[in-house]
């Protein structure tokens, strides 16, 4: 239970951190900033991964939840949907395949540049 907490309170720490770094750089939002401080406290192996990925593992078990509100969301702009739907769904897919395609590039250069080392 302890391992949650921390994980919880680590991300939530990060987030905050994040969060003071928009408001004073700017630029990109708070959750952009704070996963990046995650990202390199993970990375510089202060804390247990294993024990942080665990207790990740259990919190996106219930990330389902957090999808609630979008649907009852499109329950109550049903009639917008039904007008612009296809414009939503578009803009949607394509920006889903663009971002797909920009990270596969940078994993392609990065795997390539790693191979050639």
């Amino acid at each position: 239970m302890l391992k949650y907490l921390f994980a919880a309170f680590l991300i939530s720490i990060c987030l905050i951190v994040g969060k003071a770094l928009a408001h004073y750089i700017g630029f990109f939002p708070g959750s952009i900033y704070g996963m990046l401080l995650f990202a390199a406290i993970l990375a510089s192996n202060i804390f247990d991964e294993a024990a942080i990925g665990a207790a990740i593992a259990k919190i996106i078990n219930i990330m389902p939840l957090v999808f609630l509100p979008v649907c009852v969301g499109v329950i109550q702009y049903g009639d917008l949907l039904q007008t612009s739907g296809w414009k939503i769904v578009a803009v949607g897919m394509s920006s889903t395949l663009s971002v797909m395609a920009l990270v596969a590039f940078i994993c392609a250069k990065i795997l390539r540049d790693e191979r050639c080392d």
